[in-house]
């Protein structure tokens, strides 16, 4: 698993991705044979795969997810998502109801990469998600899709005492979460949202947020 991880690690600098065939034609041996391997090689190669965007690669994952193990389905829905593959987006919608919290968050984020406009449909449901980082993933998928249907969700992502309410979330990852809300929440053009932006521009404590939210502000 760790040559696996390494070759995953690798891949994400494009200059580095193989352009020839047989490439594509290894990987997907190696894949394929990762079955009886351990669970870790299976999805950092998953990962790997995603990596390259090679859309090649998206017809054998989307077949490995009928009959994929448990503690893999997060690493594979992950992967598609990558490719930004609006045909890979049917084959999703039903990890939006898994019975595992961590599986419908990835099947929330790839959608929400997918460009698939039908796709904003299925995700209504996973604003309710009993977990919070499902409807999280499924407002920012929303707005992604151009779907305003989370805004909601977004104002509370974007209110750093909301966050506050999640002790397992640090400082770190509040600030992540921010980013990412910032960049999708912008896209909506809501007069809302724009306030809660020039907000977190003239009054967050974090200085790379306060950045980020002064240079979404010209855009409205």
């Amino acid at each position: 698993w760790q040559s696996a991880f390494e070759l995953s690690k690798l891949l994400a600098n494009p200059d580095l991705i193989p352009k020839e065939e047989r490439f594509v034609a290894e990987m997907l041996k190696v894949f394929e044979h990762s079955r009886y391997d351990d669970d870790r090689v299976r999805q950092y190669l998953a990962l790997a795969m995603g990596r390259t965007g090679n859309r090649q690669f998206v017809p054998p994952l989307v077949a490995a997810l009928k009959d994929e193990k448990e503690d893999n389905l997060y690493a594979l829905i992950y992967s598609l998502g990558l490719f930004r593959d609006p045909d890979s987006a049917s084959a999703l919608y039903p990890f939006l109801d898994h019975s595992n919290p961590r599986v419908r968050l990835a099947a929330a984020m790839a959608l929400g990469n997918s460009g698939e406009p039908q796709a904003a449909g299925k995700l209504q449901a996973a604003l309710n998600d009993p977990e919070a980082n499902v409807q999280w993933d499924a407002a920012i998928a929303l707005a992604k899709l151009g779907s305003a249907s989370g805004k909601g969700v977004l104002l509370e992502l974007l209110d750093r005492s909301y966050l506050n309410k999640f002790p397992e979330v640090d400082p770190e990852e509040q600030n992540h979460v921010l980013l990412v809300a910032l960049q999708a929440a912008a896209s909506l053009k809501d007069p809302d949202i724009d306030r809660r932006i020039k907000e977190l521009a003239q009054q967050d404590q974090n200085l790379k947020i306060r950045r980020a939210a002064m240079d979404l502000l010209p855009r409205h």
